[in-house]
């Protein structure tokens, strides 16, 4: 037995060491890039060891922020002893590190090995991305946002108030004897959110911000896109969120405390056993603290108002008025592109705009790189992902024959991007053209302008038979759809989807059995390979039983083997079709809003709730998600129609009062075709010149 014994301790020593070396071996050149244009080996690590500082930062009205920062230590081959860096601040409510409450010895073992962690707090240093940054001389600042992780105070969804809050953590970090003054933000969705909210605060030392899967307006693209409310989304989203306010424990992790009450050197036994229990509170020591430092911190977040109940009736409305705590605010207050307007697009803070094309806030970064162009230079990243996981799922891995780590791809990007707005480097990020995409079925291509200059808007027009033609069709006609209410667009074993956020889908998004409750068209055979990059727009001409309805459409690739592989999206209430305006009002008319695509206004004076009565027909007009995608010879075109998204969407309460699927009443949709005002779908087609060979650059670019 004692033998037994002595291997274990032996094991566990030889693995604690093997993780000790790991965790302070700096990131080396071996980032596995790919075909990435203008990928190079990653400059040399510079810095070995790195310091943790853990601290709170006061704001007037007594609330706490809780603050992470890692300094560069033990600077390598003679490389210069910098005593102040270039700053890296991630702002977020997702836990600034996370406490591991109940790991198995096992489970530790594992982390030992893969991550370089030998602690049960998994801070931002353990991500692969921070350390090649704290290797090459940057420091790293992960703050918890108000009402959320070890952060004191109460928050409604993107709060304004976290605009002032982080610019004054940029004043804090400006101040510290290890910052050199300059500072950039980088993170995604609710993390690249908080970028825009600090950068309109223009906060002296912000130098760049390189927001990752955001919005550019935060209601038809966070919560209700197309007028249609997102409940499923918003319901996981705010189950999602709610682990790191309540800091449950017994969830398994917890986000970890910024205060070492108790003075033992130890963060973790800061966390009570039962949060909901207020006296006596217990702790894993068994020790009583005095201040209750994290406990009181985490009985504020109580009072957050979570992000589900944006999709009550009363905030139906663009120009609806959101409450909390005796404060009112708008959707257009808490929107990137009102943020833009209002400020950034005056300063001098650059931008890198990170995007997936499989993104349910894919049309934010696109907008904001389009918008921005006509003021300063910005750029634009786009590759085939989801919102998470931070890597090309394995399928689409697959079926693009993807080459290197987008993981690798999208820190290699951000490095150069930081290293050329913080430290002067020339690390060819200002020689490329701006516009850094994905083609899929193609690879990587670069581009001057967002839309690209050779794409073209190409009609197909809808016609008998369920076909799309090029040419214009002169006899009228009408298809009919009776509504699957049932109808849900999930793909995979895991029933996942673009607009789900949380999870991807764990195989390919094919769409042979969902459209066979839809209106299909589609083109023939194509003879030659046909590529679309840009933004798709359908125009329809519906008509239906109901005096309300929506429209779901879905652009798809059919292979010859017959599988439909989903392409792009899009949807609208047919309430908000005839209220069409300029696409600049998203922005409050502050900025000319890029690039030119319909805009429903979805102010409630926009909504007719009688749009469709008597059989009356309108133009639904709107865009689907842009796409870069290459239909190979062979293949087909098509765009499958629906009238519901059971669960994932409301359903239109005009034509489904009882929101009960099984109970709806049966409704119709009438798409009608031909003549000169007939359904047509528009697709940015690039010339075949521009796609003939595999080129880097766009040729009105050379």
């Amino acid at each position: 037995m004692r033998r037994i014994l002595l291997v274990i301790v032996a094991v566990i020593a030889v693995a604690a060491l093997v993780a000790f070396v790991l965790a302070r071996r700096p990131s080396g050149p071996s980032f596995a890039l790919g075909d990435l244009p203008g990928a190079a080996e990653i400059r040399p690590a510079e810095y070995a060891a790195v310091r943790k500082i853990t601290s709170r930062v006061r704001r007037p009205d007594g609330v706490h922020l809780a603050v992470d920062a890692f300094v560069p230590e033990e600077p390598l081959d003679g490389a210069a002893a910098d005593k102040r860096f270039p700053v890296i601040f991630s702002y977020t409510p997702y836990g600034r590190s996370v406490a591991l409450t109940d790991l198995s010895w096992l489970d530790r073992l594992g982390l030992w090995f893969q991550r370089g962690v030998t602690h049960l707090i998994m801070d931002a240093s353990a991500k692969p991305g921070v350390k090649a940054l704290l290797a090459r001389g940057y420091a790293y600042v992960s703050a918890d946002m108000r009402g959320s992780g070890a952060s004191g105070g109460s928050v409604t969804q993107l709060d304004p108030r976290h605009g002032p809050d982080g610019a004054a953590l940029i004043d804090w970090i400006t101040d510290q004897p290890w910052s050199d003054g300059q500072v950039c933000m980088h993170g995604q969705s609710y993390v690249g959110w908080s970028q825009f909210a600090v950068a309109a605060e223009q906060p002296e030392g912000l130098r760049c911000i390189a927001p990752s899967q955001i919005f550019f307006e935060s209601y038809t693209g966070s919560s209700r896109p197309g007028g249609v409310t997102a409940i499923r989304w918003l319901q996981r989203y705010s189950d999602y969120l709610q682990g790191f306010t309540d800091n449950d424990s017994s969830r398994g992790y917890a986000t970890a405390p910024a205060v070492d009450e108790d003075g033992d050197g130890a963060l973790i036994d800061e966390i009570p056993l039962d949060p909901a229990v207020v006296e006596p509170r217990r702790y894993p020591d068994n020790q009583d603290r005095s201040e209750h430092y994290y406990a009181r911190a985490t009985a504020a977040h109580a009072d957050n108002l979570q992000p589900v109940r944006m999709a009550e009736e009363q905030y139906r409305f663009i120009d609806s008025i959101l409450s909390f705590q005796e404060r009112n605010y708008s959707y257009a207050e808490i929107s990137p592109g009102v943020m833009l307007a209002r400020a950034i697009r005056d300063s001098d803070i650059a931008v890198l705009n990170i995007v997936g094309w499989f993104d349910g806030f894919a049309k934010g970064g696109f907008t904001t790189y389009a918008t921005l162009a006509g003021y300063r230079p910005n750029r634009l990243f786009v590759a085939p992902r989801f919102h998470i996981p931070l890597e090309i799922t394995p399928a689409y891995r697959e079926l693009f024959d993807y080459a290197g780590s987008y993981a690798d791809q999208l820190n290699f990007e951000e490095l150069r991007f930081f290293d050329a707005n913080l430290k002067g480097l020339d690390s060819g990020w200002t020689s490329e053209p701006p516009v850094k995409l994905y083609v899929m079925n193609s690879g990587w291509r670069q581009f001057r302008a967002w839309p690209p200059a050779d794409a073209a808007s190409t009609p197909f027009h809808l016609s008998s038979g369920g076909t799309l033609s090029r040419a214009t069709v002169a006899e009228g006609g009408m298809d009919s759809l009776e509504v699957d209410w049932l109808s849900a667009s999930n793909y995979g074993a895991n029933g996942s989807n673009r607009w789900l956020l949380m999870t991807a889908p764990d195989d390919l998004m094919l769409r042979n059995t969902l459209d066979q409750s839809a209106l299909v068209y589609e083109t023939g055979a194509l003879a030659n390979e046909l590529t679309v990059i840009g933004h798709p727009i359908v125009n329809l001409r519906v008509s239906s039983n109901r005096p309300d309805a929506d429209v779901f459409v879905y652009l798809s690739d059919v292979a010859p083997d017959g599988r439909v592989h989903y392409v792009s999206e899009g949807r609208l209430r047919l309430g908000f079709a005839e209220a069409i305006t300029d696409n600049d009002a998203q922005a409050l008319g502050l900025v000319d809003v890029k690039p030119e695509l319909p805009w429903h206004g979805f102010r409630r004076a926009d909504y007719n709730p009688q749009a469709l009565r008597d059989g009356r027909v309108v133009s639904a007009r709107f865009d689907l998600f842009p796409t870069a995608w290459r239909f190979r010879q062979g293949h087909r075109i098509r765009i499958a129609i629906t009238g519901a998204d059971s669960g994932n969407f409301q359903l239109n309460p005009a034509a489904c009062p009882a929101a009960d699927p099984a109970a709806c009443p049966d409704t119709v949709l009438r798409i009608h075709y031909g003549r000169a005002d007939g359904s047509v779908l528009e697709l940015p087609v690039m010339r075949q010149a521009a796609m003939a060979t595999r080129l880097r650059y766009e040729e009105a670019g050379r």
